[in-house]
């Protein structure tokens, strides 16, 4: 497959990993802030309020890390064109810079090559 994809504009290019680390660093920072707000309340605060801050200690830095982990991508697309391969060709009995035997051309294929001789097999002990 082939990858066509159109240059990428300045609008939708990615940010800088500097700044997308900054961002995330401060969307930590703000959650673990609000987090110990809410462990300070539960103290303060009596009967369900209480416990919603307690449940909002508890479940805030999990929430927090899941945030900060997740990275700013721009999702990109990309166009993938189809190879068509071209279609095979059509199977010859001879090949194709020669004519079939029998054919008109006037020239016969050769003749297998005969050697004459004995064989002798070697008698040597190893």
């Amino acid at each position: 497959m082939v990858e066509r994809r159109e240059p990428t504009s300045v609008t939708e290019a990615q940010e800088s990993a500097d700044k997308d680390f900054r961002n995330r660093v401060r969307r930590y920072t703000i959650s673990m802030i609000i987090r110990v707000i809410c462990l300070v309340l539960a103290f303060a605060t009596t009967g369900w309020l209480r416990w919603v801050m307690v449940a909002g200690a508890v479940v805030l830095p999990y929430v927090a890390v899941l945030i900060a982990n997740a990275a700013n991508e721009r999702q990109v697309s990309y166009t993938m064109s189809e190879y068509t391969p071209p279609p095979p060709q059509a199977l010859t009995d001879a090949p194709a810079d020669e004519p079939a035997p029998g054919t008109g051309s006037g020239t016969t294929p050769p003749e297998p090559e005969t050697i004459e001789g004995e064989v002798v097999e070697d008698d040597r002990d190893s």
